[in-house]
């Protein structure tokens, strides 16, 4: 009978962003998790009509669907730490973040209060 050998990659994926910033992805991400993830972006981008190789024309509010579509599915991907960085979403008001979320919609939200009431940190 013959021998196979495999190499699983057993420690994280760095990617370097920067001098300062360093992104730990997961070791291995195979079969159904990550193709599961690649669905939900496909879906995110179907859904918003915007073709990501042609963004000439594309509605802001689209765009920042898809956008965070691209950043869930990289986070899935990632360490919990890396990933809750990628995830955040800061709301700023006069350059300070005033909070931070991981849900868009929530984000829109809270930004636009901020906005709209006139408010400073």
């Amino acid at each position: 009978m013959a021998t196979k050998s495999f190499a699983i990659n057993k420690t994280p994926h760095i990617a370097e962003i920067g001098d300062d910033l360093e992104l730990a992805f997961e070791p291995e991400v195979m079969g159904d998790e990550f193709m599961d993830a690649y669905q939900r972006l496909r879906d995110t981008q179907r859904q918003s009509g915007v073709d990501l190789d042609d963004l000439s024309g594309v509605d802001g509010a689209d765009l920042r669907r898809v956008t965070r579509a691209v950043r869930v599915f990289l986070g899935g991907l990632m360490l919990p730490e890396s990933a809750a960085l990628m995830l955040r979403l800061d709301v700023v008001v006069e350059g300070k973040v005033v909070e931070s979320f991981e849900d868009l919609d929530v984000a829109l939200a809270r930004a636009g209060r901020w906005f709209w009431a006139g408010h400073t940190p």
